[in-house]
């Protein structure tokens, strides 16, 4: 039956949008499930999609992914705001959802002229990237769209508690914690890696490959490592240098590279490691304050690692005992610790043992209950 021409829809609409092109998007792709699932909306995520992007794996909820003429820089965040601006003024909602800093100036400008409601979710300290040191310029422009707008959200999202504490003391803001952890995996299905033979124990490094992710340093090391290999699944800015220093130092068969891989199936290489790494260097106070998705994705596929020496990190990994923290940087010493990491065999049984309550513990099915009850009082308040 149609409705009345002053009666609501029953769901609420939500639009999320992100500048990714959402083909290894976990935690916007969980966030939108339970949303639509949990708690009852109609959700639309919006993308990008590049010229290099595969096609997505079918979604439960609709998505639009925004084609642009430039794919990086400032043109790229102007012309995304741009349409994508346009794109919401032009649709109906009645929720936004803003992720991260270079998608909040469109979804401000849309919920301020439409009176809707905006939530924004911060994955990361965006004006604390290393891609903005050096650029004093284009950090102040970003600060200024951050101090100008964020105070603006109905509800602040971020990652952890450092990131929290931070916007606190900064702008007087209340961010709520809703941390980037997977799913429980199901069945993994098997998957036959080109890497695999013989003793070697499987090193891996799984998410984006951008400067300042320790690639390198775990690549030097590997010329010391004869009983390993690393493999590291992403892609990103500075792959062609990483992919030169690995043939510069003449470790192709030490060290392989998958290219990005869809998060429906990264539980599967992971099953095949041994060890997993976050070993992100202090360039800026976004990766200091990291609490990587990643390293939630090794929990969850029960694999021991060893992460940068950072006060999230090791606050998660010292506290369940799953594996060890450093700030190592000679690659001959890097490569003793993670040797030894992979030698001890009862150190190595105490960390898979406790990884199994971190595992139990620190999953979206656990976390996401903060979201539904968020989400439910939001709506609650402006639709009895």
């Amino acid at each position: 039956m149609a409705l009345a021409m002053n009666e609501r829809p029953t769901r609420r609409k939500i639009v999320l949008s992100v500048t990714s092109d959402l083909v290894s998007d976990y935690r916007v792709h969980r966030t939108a499930l339970t949303l639509q699932q949990k708690c009852g909306m109609e959700v639309v995520v919006v993308g990008r999609k590049l010229r290099t992007s595969p096609p997505l794996s079918p979604r439960p909820y609709a998505v639009c992914r925004l084609s642009l003429p430039a794919e990086k820089g400032f043109l790229f965040y102007a012309g995304y705001n741009i349409v994508l601006f346009l794109y919401l003024m032009f649709n109906r909602f009645d929720l936004l959802w803003a992720n991260d800093l270079d998608t909040l100036p469109a979804n401000y400008l849309a919920a301020k002229l439409k009176r809707k409601k905006l939530i924004v979710d911060y994955h990361e300290l965006f004006t604390g990237v290393p891609e903005l040191t050096g650029r004093d310029k284009v950090r102040r422009i970003w600060q200024w769209f951050e101090r100008s707008m964020l105070p603006a959200a109905d509800v602040f999202f971020t990652v952890n508690q450092s990131i929290a504490a931070y916007y606190q003391k900064l702008y007087g803001l209340k961010a709520e914690v809703l941390r980037n952890v997977p799913y429980r995996p199901g069945e993994v299905p098997e998957v036959v890696l080109p890497w695999l033979g013989g003793d070697k124990k499987v090193i891996i490094y799984q998410g984006v490959v951008n400067v300042g992710r320790g690639l390198e340093k775990v690549i030097r090391a590997m010329s010391y490592l004869e009983n390993a290999v690393f493999v590291i699944v992403g892609d990103g800015d500075v792959m062609d240098s990483v992919v030169a220093l690995v043939k510069e130092l003449k470790v192709e068969e030490r060290v392989f590279f998958t290219g990005r891989v869809p998060f429906e199936t990264l539980p599967s290489y992971l099953k095949k490691a041994h060890l997993g790494i976050s070993l992100e260097e202090k360039m800026g106070e976004s990766y200091f304050y990291a609490l990587p998705n990643k390293l939630f994705a090794y929990i969850q596929a029960e694999l021991p690692v060893l992460v940068s020496d950072f006060p999230e990190m090791k606050a998660i990994v010292e506290g369940y005992d799953i594996g060890r923290t450093t700030l190592e940087n000679d690659p001959q010493r890097l490569a003793g610790l993670l040797d030894g990491m992979l030698r001890d065999v009862n150190e190595y049984e105490r960390w898979k043992r406790n990884l199994k309550k971190a595992a139990r513990e620190l999953c979206w099915e656990n976390e996401e209950q903060k979201l539904i009850d968020r989400m439910q009082g939001l709506v609650a308040k402006d639709w009895p």
